[in-house]
């Protein structure tokens, strides 16, 4: 696939300062209203702009409520930047198996990158390929 992550780039996604509870971080999915087609898979934790951890919808459900999500947040967190090549983002979430993956400038967090996305720019990238080759102009 060609281009970078900064043409596929969503900006529905859930975030929550460390201190947040589990139980206020599960309010906050319940509270927001994303649209019909976004499927919301983790809560970025973000300390002012800064992407410091993440937490999977599952892991919050399955925490005790009165923590902090900066306690059961993972650190380690596999990014990608707004000028990465949509070819990274591909290898990471298909070698990793996420649904979603994290879209960073510099440290600060800017959207997220869907398996879904990427799925449907690469269908429409072999449509206009495959027009090209039967000769139609595109």
């Amino acid at each position: 696939m060609t281009g970078t992550v900064s043409e596929l780039v969503s900006d529905e996604f859930q975030t929550a300062d460390p201190t947040t509870t589990v139980d206020e971080a599960i309010d906050l999915f319940r509270d927001r209203t994303p649209s019909e087609e976004t499927t919301l898979y983790y809560l970025y934790i973000v300390d002012g702009d800064e992407l410091s951890g993440v937490v999977s919808l599952n892991e919050l459900l399955n925490a005790e409520r009165t923590v902090s999500v900066g306690e059961v947040m993972a650190s380690d967190i596999r990014t990608v930047s707004t000028d990465s090549p949509v070819a990274d983002a591909v290898d990471i979430i298909s070698e990793q198996g996420f649904p979603a993956l994290p879209v960073v400038d510099g440290s600060k967090l800017v959207g997220v990158i869907r398996a879904s996305d990427l799925i449907d720019a690469a269908e429409e990238e072999e449509t206009l390929t495959a027009l090209k080759k039967a000769g139609f102009w595109v």
